[in-house]
Parts: C-alpha cells; structure tokens; sequence
C-alpha cells in the first residue's frame, strides 16, 4: 500500500493533485477563487499557511490522519483573516494506532482589519492502541470585535456504546470496528481517495 501523503487541491475550478512528504506550503486565495484542500496524512510533518487578503476571500481545509507503527506526524495549519468579510472552516479527522505520535496545531488568527470575518475549527481523533498519542492544540487569536470564531477538539478510544450495540446484533468484532471507523471518516472524503483509506482501515482492525 503506497503511504505517500496526499494534498487534493480546489482553487476556482482548478483541481490540483500533490504527493507530498515533509512540506511547508502558503496559499493566498482571493474573494472570486475559493480555496479547497483535502490533505490525507499517513506521516511526517506538513505546515500549511493561508492568508486571506482580499475582501471576502474563503478557505476550507479538510485533513485526515492514518498513523500507524512508530510513525510521528506533526500538522501545523494557520489561517490568518487578514481582509474584511472573511471566511475559513478547518476539520480535522484522524486515527493513531501502535505505538505512533501525533500533533496537530491549528490556528485561526484575526486581524484588527478583518471585520465581520468567521473562523471555524474542528478536531476529532480516535485512539486504537494504548500506546498510540494525539496531541492537539486549538488555538485563537482575535483582534477585531465584530468577527465570529469556534473550535473545538476530542480524543479517545472507539464509542464502546456504540460498539457493544453492533455486537449485539451479531455482527463480528472486526467488522463492528470498521464499521465505526469508516462512519468515522465519512463524509469529508474524496471519492478518488474511498479505497486507499478503506484499505488502511481493513488493515488496522
């Protein structure tokens, strides 16, 4: 199974694909061309910088993280609302299994100029192992009054609720963890990506 990480890129009408290793990478999308990324991260570190400039200028940011064995990732995404009537939205997903390390930092910085701008951010990250880690660090910085701005981040093993009902029903243990994984990540993927993601999941239950 190939683990290279995956940068989907949406810029206008302008789909851009990249596989990408250890990278730092700035973009700077204007109000007429809206920014989409879908990032799939499997290791390594990734910094991702969008500054939104212009008057009116959007970004959403998708990302998903598979970390497995002693790998590490380190995922650092800064948005700054830099121009008036800006908008952003940040949702993060992953699952850390063995003995792998992950960081996420995400920030959402509004400037003193960037009014009536709206920041969102949202983590989720489930743990497969004991000694799998997450590590997340949600961070604000506003400056103007009228703006609004939210995040929010959750870590923890699989629902036992939830598992424990699939159980119930007949259903086999590895089966009822998939199951939940795949609804766990549905919903923010790429259709292109579906069997790369079901293949990791396949594997790692």
């Amino acid at each position: 199974m190939n683990t290279d990480n995956i940068l989907l890129i949406k810029k206008g009408d302008v789909i851009t694909q990249r596989h990408i290793s250890d990278q730092y990478m700035t973009f700077e999308p204007n109000a007429s061309e809206p920014l989409e990324c879908f990032l799939l991260v499997f290791k390594g570190d990734t910094q991702i910088q969008v500054n939104l400039k212009e008057e009116g200028a959007t970004c959403l940011i998708q990302a998903l993280y598979l970390i497995d064995k002693d790998h590490k990732a380190n995922i650092d995404i800064k948005i700054s609302h830099l121009g008036r009537d800006t908008k952003s939205s940040q949702i993060i997903k992953g699952i850390a299994t063995d003995q792998s390390k992950v960081s996420f930092f995400g920030n959402i910085y509004i400037d003193n100029n960037a009014q009536k701008s709206d920041g969102y951010q949202n983590h989720r990250a489930l743990l497969l192992s004991d000694d799998a880690c997450v590590q997340a660090v949600p961070a604000l910085e506003i400056y103007a009054d009228d703006v609004k701005c939210s995040h929010g981040s959750a870590t923890g093993p699989l629902d036992e609720n939830a598992l424990f009902y699939l159980l119930s029903r007949g259903i086999s243990s590895k089966s009822a963890k998939k199951i939940l994984l795949e609804s766990f990540v549905s919903g923010m993927i790429p259709t292109e990506y579906n069997s790369i993601i079901q293949q990791w999941i396949e594997d790692h239950v």
